[in-house]
């Protein structure tokens, strides 16, 4: 008779388990609040361009580094806040941090490839540079959104172990099967004047037209003028060389406006013969 009378009490104020769950919802919701705002922190620091870790992080440190600085300033303003960072797990370690940046650069890799997607073709930008013991290629896309031209870095790439043409182009694909971008038409494509990029018989150039016959190159124009620079340097009069500056400067700033046109009517116009083609 007890334990049908408990069985009657648990129909009509719900089981242990539903009790349970009842009194560990809040502590989910809080969870979720807490993590939320260590993500809105992560948002600030990405957004104001500042780095989030430094190379003290003791309690005696007066400035540990960004992201735990910002956690104590919160601290200080929100209750809710306050009772998790104060715990002994407060998930604000770097690994934690490394996490939600990689959750937010796959959500922005996203938005951009859902815009190249839309737009029906990119152009890429590749180039090679070397930090201390790591090789590392960075892509950059070029495409247009609404009629105007947009830039977006997209990842680096590391290519410690072999820097030739084949596998550098290899490296390019692969990454954009990743990103479901490979099937999306490539009409233009910049480097800089190294001959594994820009070698016009076996350079990356070559080896991208055999895929997209259609992707024009361009010599990147920040190289162009810093190779103008280097042989205005190597002028041994002074005022020939602050003559030269003034005109570059003057070129330069014109340019750019001509650019500008320049390139976008380009690639509207390989993209033009690059579908006609498609339908023949």
């Amino acid at each position: 008779m007890s334990k049908w009378s408990s069985f009657k009490m648990t129909l009509e104020t719900g089981s242990i388990q539903n009790h349970l769950n009842s009194a560990h919802k809040p502590k989910v919701l809080d969870c979720k609040i807490y993590i939320k705002q260590l993500i809105k922190i992560a948002f600030y620091l990405g957004k104001q361009s500042l780095s989030f870790r430094g190379h003290r992080k003791d309690e005696l440190s007066l400035n540990r580094e960004n992201f735990k600085e910002a956690c104590v300033l919160m601290n200080k303003f929100n209750d809710n806040f306050a009772c998790h960072f104060n715990s002994k797990t407060n998930y604000t370690s770097w690994s934690v941090q490394n996490t939600i940046i990689n959750f937010c650069a796959k959500h922005i890799n996203k938005l951009v490839c859902d815009e190249i997607k839309e737009c029906g073709f990119h152009s890429i930008m590749v180039d090679e540079a070397r930090s201390f013991k790591a090789q590392q290629l960075s892509l950059c896309i070029r495409y247009t959104n609404n009629f105007e031209v947009v830039e977006r870095f997209l990842t680096f790439i590391d290519v410690l172990q072999k820097q030739d043409a084949s596998s550098s182009c290899s490296f390019i694909f692969n990454y954009l099967d990743t990103i479901s971008l490979l099937d999306i038409p490539i009409v233009a494509q910049l480097y800089d004047g190294a001959n594994v990029t820009s070698g016009q018989f076996s350079g990356v150039l070559q080896k991208v037209k055999l895929n997209h016959p259609f992707a024009i190159y361009t010599h990147c124009m920040t190289h162009r003028v810093k190779l103008v620079v280097l042989d205005m340097c190597k002028m041994v009069v002074q005022g020939s060389f602050i003559f030269h500056t003034f005109v570059l400067e003057d070129i330069t700033n014109k340019y750019s406006v001509i650019a500008k046109v320049f390139y976008t009517r380009k690639s509207c116009f390989c993209y033009y013969r690059c579908h006609k083609n498609i339908k023949r």
